[in-house]
């Protein structure tokens, strides 16, 4: 019948068209689908680009943390087609913007990629290392079954074979704390302790001194003054007194070498040009915190024991460990 051929015909038209608009409804979606997922993709590209920013500002600051001032030394850097912009700066507890005076900073690193933008803000602090007993940037060695370390180690390599060491053992690449250096050569040249009187603490050049004792900042640089004889050896019976100057702090530009009768309470801190090295043996006790540049041996019946209450507030904020991000945020997203 001709009317039931018009109606199969329309029928059929219908079909058509609702499968035509069917997968036109599908293909956008899918389209719409892959855009986002483009989106999504090209957006984390950026917040890792960010990041990127973020850690090539850290080593700045490991390098030298006063490279903060100077916004020079934060350049734009382009990542994997997509570009970094970086912003430093103190975090202004003091209102003064050109000093920081707490040991904090602020990094900004806006990341972009293709459209996508994102922006992360962190906060960078550089608090000193007081939870071990030893800090060396090399080999600690200990030589003696009667020697006692009470405290964590960090070194680069640790040889303990009688298992002398009552503490956590961390090998691997090790950042030394940083030490004031100006300020305490100021507190050692006013030091009047020790028998030095108005001559103070501090030593250039060939060490020669038989310490009485050993009591506030002693600052001893062997390599002033183009001295090439580097080694400082502390032997004896001798004590940090009580009294004034207990807690002390012992810096040595050069090499170290402690024997005798030695009761040492507080920081000692070893330094130098090139790779130092530090002996410690005999009837040695240091209380407190070793920090060396280089290797550290420890024979006879040396005992070192950390002890927190050895190292002060007031000497704490005049040593600072790695930069470390303390706080950490993203502030906007964008693309």
């Amino acid at each position: 019948m001709p009317g039931e051929k018009g109606v199969s015909l329309l029928i059929v038209i219908i079909v058509i068209i609702l499968f035509s608009l069917f997968g036109y409804i599908s293909l956008s979606m899918l389209s719409t689908g892959t855009r986002r997922a483009i989106d999504y993709l090209n957006s984390e590209k950026a917040f890792h680009i960010a990041e990127a920013g973020i850690q090539i500002a850290l080593r700045k600051l490991r390098d030298n943390w006063d490279n903060w001032k100077n916004p020079n030394n934060f350049p734009s850097g382009y990542l994997d087609e997509g570009r970094f912009d970086l912003s430093v700066y103190d975090d202004e507890d003091d209102l003064d913007p050109n000093f920081d005076s707490n040991n904090c900073i602020i990094i900004e690193s806006a990341g972009s990629y293709k459209q996508a933008k994102r922006k992360i803000k962190v906060y960078v602090d550089r608090k000193g290392l007081f939870d071990s007993a030893i800090c060396s940037n090399n080999l600690v060695n200990i030589k003696s079954n009667a020697v006692e370390i009470n405290g964590n180690v960090f070194a680069f390599t640790i040889s303990d074979p009688h298992n002398c060491i009552n503490g956590e053992k961390n090998e691997g690449n090790t950042f030394l704390p940083e030490l004031d250096l100006n300020w305490f050569r100021a507190q050692a040249q006013v030091n009047p302790l020790n028998g030095r009187g108005a001559s103070g603490n501090y030593f250039t050049g060939k060490f020669d001194y038989n310490f009485p004792s050993l009591n506030g900042v002693i600052y001893i640089d062997t390599y002033a003054g183009g001295n090439t004889q580097h080694d400082v050896k502390i032997s004896g019976n001798i004590i940090t007194e009580p009294g004034e100057g207990n807690p002390a702090v012992l810096i040595v530009n050069g090499d170290l070498k402690i024997t005798g009768t030695v009761q040492f309470n507080g920081l000692i801190y070893v330094t130098g040009e090139v790779m130092t090295d530090s002996d410690i043996g005999g009837n040695v006790e240091i209380s407190g915190m070793i920090i060396s540049n280089g290797s550290l041996d420890v024979f006879g019946n040396a005992g070192i024991d950390y002890k927190e209450e050895a190292i002060p507030d007031t000497v704490k904020q005049h040593i600072y460990g790695f930069p470390n991000i303390f706080n950490f945020k993203e502030i906007s997203v964008g693309g």
